[in-house]
């Protein structure tokens, strides 16, 4: 029994060390968006996942925001920015998103009221590089 054991506890470790693709940003810190060639497939199939970002505005300026009132969607709760934004990119752009590929950062303190003004946050996704012209279409921009 022992043996089979040890046996077992070997199998383990020797597949835990197998490495696997990274899923989320925070595993893939070597190829940053700026290293990736447009012309060079070679690069671009090591990292397909690049960073966009984005200054969202206040008064439901946004794309998300606009979709989100005009959608027939119902919540048990208020949701978060960052929901309706993950909501948005999987339902209505079709660009996989999850809660690990969205940040969302404050970039200025002091901001104005109105409508056409942004919110002193930066929206920033790591997605998949396939996805380039429909965001930037939207307005994102590569980080």
């Amino acid at each position: 029994m022992k043996k089979y054991f040890i046996i077992l506890i070997f199998v383990v470790l020797v597949l835990s060390a197998c490495t696997t693709t990274p899923n989320s940003p925070e595993e893939i810190n070597e190829n940053s968006p700026e290293e990736i060639n447009e012309n060079s497939p070679e690069e671009i199939n090591e990292n397909p996942f690049v960073w966009y970002s984005i200054e969202p505005v206040r008064c439901g300026g946004n794309t998300w925001d606009k979709w989100r009132s005009d959608s027939n969607i119902r919540f048990v709760r208020a949701p978060t920015q960052e929901e309706v934004i993950i909501l948005y990119f999987n339902q209505e752009l079709e660009i996989p998103l999850t809660s690990e590929q969205i940040k969302i950062e404050i970039i200025d303190d002091i901001v104005c009221m109105a409508c056409d003004c942004g919110t002193g946050e930066l929206v920033s996704v790591y997605v998949q590089l396939y996805s380039r012209p429909s965001l930037e279409s939207l307005g994102w921009k590569m980080k």
